[in-house]
């Protein structure tokens, strides 16, 4: 989302960032335990949601990025992002079995999936 232009906001390095807020404080990074069978649904879906699309990865990718470069023409009005998702489609010709929402929802599940998959592994 930083190199579409979408997140402007540089932060610079988090661990600089994290020592300056600590102050005096000593500074840890810091670790979440998730109990197991809450764990275990959370990474059964994400891999999940990896494996069913893993098979289309270079398309969605492809979409995505055509996707970007229709809003960028278009701007960011909702109906004219409609308009390109709806033309994107098109152009690509074959859509893999997946829903999508013109919310960004969707996008954050497979964001979040990826994330989640590799971080366990």
């Amino acid at each position: 989302m930083t190199q579409e232009g979408y997140i402007t906001r540089d932060i610079g390095k988090a661990d600089d960032l994290a020592y300056y807020l600590a102050g005096d404080s000593r500074f840890s990074k810091q670790t979440m335990a998730i109990p197991e069978n809450v764990a275990t649904v959370y990474f059964g879906e994400a891999i999940r949601i990896v494996e069913h699309l893993h098979e289309d990865r270079h398309l969605i990718s492809r979409l995505y990025k055509e996707f970007i470069n229709q809003v960028k023409l278009r701007g960011r009005n909702e109906e004219k992002i409609k308009v390109a998702t709806k033309q994107t489609y098109k152009k690509i010709g074959y859509f893999p079995n997946i829903e999508l929402d013109h919310t960004g929802i969707w996008l954050a599940s497979v964001r979040g999936a990826c994330y989640t998959v590799i971080s366990a592994f």
